[in-house]
């Protein structure tokens, strides 16, 4: 399992490293190759069967008439056999035999059956029957004398015990069909009173030979071959001579044909069409062999002529696609050379001779977007190379004009100082909580930025406000201390207090409570500013999004908060506005993340 999981693997590394002209071959030729041979294989398939089938509906079609022939002469044998049993002359001159033992009485009588014998032996003629036998206990009349050399003592004791067996039934004896022949006995029953004793027998010689060529005179040009079976036992050949050599083969044909009405067998290196079938009325097989060698050519070089025009036409089929393909390819190389030249130091299109410009296919489309990309490539090179020149020297420009943090601290320290030294306490607590706020704002040291530091800044910012609006704002936070080590953007809460002091107290003349609270929900937290004096616009949030209010600083503030906190903790989180008991909220939604 392995091996093959590595074999395929090295497969599939080679065909990844192939053209993609010997890949649209590979393709064309695989599929090809696998359509066409397994359309022949199946038409080839079809096509014998149909031939066999229709071979099989003709000798099948003969076979019946062969059958109900050979049936049929059986049958009229038979009957004639019948006459002969109730025939009043051979009844009595058996009887006299049998009883008497007066040689002239006995000569009387010998010459009195023969001559029936005779009579009966000339209308047995037309039905195959070569001869014919009376016996008793005391001699053998035959009808031919050359039956006394064909039908040995043995044999004829066998047919007369199986004749007396069966009490007057006819019975056929296959037995020593190859070597002696078929016979037929019957025994022959005194009908004199119904006494019904047996008196003798009669047997008949079964001209197997003319009874199957009489038989099969339907089957024209191309006379059969015909192997009889009796329990599966060969018992008679006709027009097929194999030999001992071959003998088991034939006693074989019926396990080869087991379950099949026909099909093609090989005896002695010639196959033969083999159709099997039964006599009517008799427990007698017998198939039927039709030379099959020269049809069995004619299906091969049909066959060769057949693939080799397969073969042929794939071929023609890689010749010519391989011409199409590498038309085509062609023009992809010189994609891929314009990509690779591209790709290196430079930044230039190689020329090829072909104008793509006035084509309107896949590829023609493939170069001049590839040309076009490339342009534009090259002017964002030069645009970019201009920016970044501006950059510096913008850089070069502010590095100039900023100033320095520690000297605006220093500063800040110096007002604060003088401060206190003429006794201005406002004014030194405004420069102090100016000084921290920033401080914090302006430190870019600090890695997280929590709830303890965002509040820290808003306290500062509450002072300077308070200050500024004394008793007209009243400000308090409520939070809970677990939370100061919480994670959150820098600047989420005071940008939402300002707004809150915009709204409410810098348009009023009313004192305004604004009450910053902080508690857990869950998994997160929830920060509120709410304040008294302003309400905020139904959809007030959605509306700065899409432009319909104007954006004003504050405006612009809210924006930017939730935009930040969306982005730092995802979708779900945010900035929502809503108003609730004469009070405008602005809410904020971020998750319990512990620094």
């Amino acid at each position: 399992m392995f091996v093959l999981k590595k074999l395929i693997k090295r497969i599939e590394d080679v065909l990844n490293n192939f053209s993609l002209l010997k890949k649209i071959l590979f393709i064309i030729i695989f599929s090809g190759t696998v359509f066409f041979c397994g359309f022949s294989i199946i038409a080839l398939y079809y096509v014998t069967k149909a031939n066999t089938k229709m071979l099989y509906l003709e000798i099948a079609k003969n076979l019946v008439y062969s059958g109900n022939k050979i049936s049929s002469t059986l049958r009229l044998a038979e009957n004639m056999s019948n006459l002969m049993l109730s025939d009043g002359t051979i009844q009595q001159q058996l009887f006299i035999s049998s009883q008497n033992n007066d040689h002239n009485t006995r000569s009387t009588a010998y010459k009195l059956l023969y001559d029936s014998l005779i009579a009966y032996s000339f209308e047995l003629r037309p039905l195959c029957i070569s001869a014919a036998l009376l016996a008793n206990n005391k001699y053998h009349i035959p009808s031919d004398i050359s039956l006394e050399r064909t039908l040995p003592e043995d044999l004829r004791n066998k047919i007369i015990t199986e004749s007396d067996r069966l009490l007057g039934a006819p019975v056929w004896i296959t037995e020593y069909g190859e070597t002696h022949g078929v016979f037929m006995g019957r025994a022959v029953r005194r009908i004199e009173n119904l006494s019904l004793e047996i008196l003798g027998e009669v047997i008949f010689q079964l001209d197997m030979n003319r009874l199957v060529k009489e038989s099969s005179s339907a089957y024209g040009e191309h006379e059969p071959s015909f192997i009889f079976f009796k329990d599966g036992k060969v018992f008679y050949k006709y027009g097929i001579n194999t030999g001992e050599k071959f003998s088991d083969i034939l006693h074989k044909i019926p396990q080869k044909l087991s379950g099949r009405e026909y099909g093609v067998i090989k005896i002695n290196r010639d196959d033969f069409f083999a159709v099997k079938s039964a006599v009517p009325g008799y427990d007698w097989e017998y198939v039927c062999l039709v030379p099959y060698g020269e049809t069995a050519k004619i299906l091969k070089y049909t066959a060769i002529i057949y693939f080799t025009v397969i073969g042929s036409g794939i071929l023609f089929s890689i010749l010519f696609s391989s011409v199409t393909i590498g038309a085509v390819s062609k023009h992809i190389n010189y994609l891929v050379s314009k990509i690779t030249t591209f790709r290196g130091d430079s930044k230039q299109i190689i020329p090829v001779r072909y104008d793509y410009s006035k084509r309107s296919d896949e590829i023609g489309i493939l170069h001049q977007q590839f040309d076009l990309m490339v342009q534009e490539i090259n002017n964002l090179i030069q645009m970019n190379y201009k920016n970044e020149l501006l950059m510096k020297e913008a850089q070069l420009t502010a590095l100039e004009n900023q100033i320095n943090p520690h000297f605006l601290y220093n500063t800040l320290e110096s007002v604060n100082w003088r401060a206190k030294m003429i006794g201005a306490k406002i004014i030194s607590t405004m420069v102090e909580s100016l000084g921290k706020l920033l401080r914090i704002t302006l430190n870019n040291s600090l890695t997280e930025h929590t709830i303890k530091t965002e509040l820290e800044l808003v306290d500062c910012y509450l002072t300077i406000q308070k200050i500024r609006f004394e008793e007209r704002l009243n400000a308090s936070i409520i939070s809970d201390p677990q939370l100061n080590n919480c994670r959150i953007p820098k600047l989420s809460i005071q940008p939402l207090v300002e707004n809150a002091i915009h709204y409410s107290v810098e348009n009023s003349t009313e004192a305004c409570d604004i009450i910053i609270k902080i508690e857990e929900s869950g998994e997160n937290i929830k920060i509120s500013v709410s304040n008294s004096g302003s309400r905020f616009v139904k959809d007030t949030l959605e509306k700065l999004k899409s432009g319909v209010m104007k954006k004003h600083r504050t405006g612009l503030g809210l924006l930017n908060i939730d935009k930040r906190i969306k982005l730092t903790f995802g979708t779900e989180y945010g900035l929502s506005l809503y108003n609730k008991h004469e009070m405008a909220v602005a809410e904020i939604l971020i998750p319990k993340e512990y620094v």
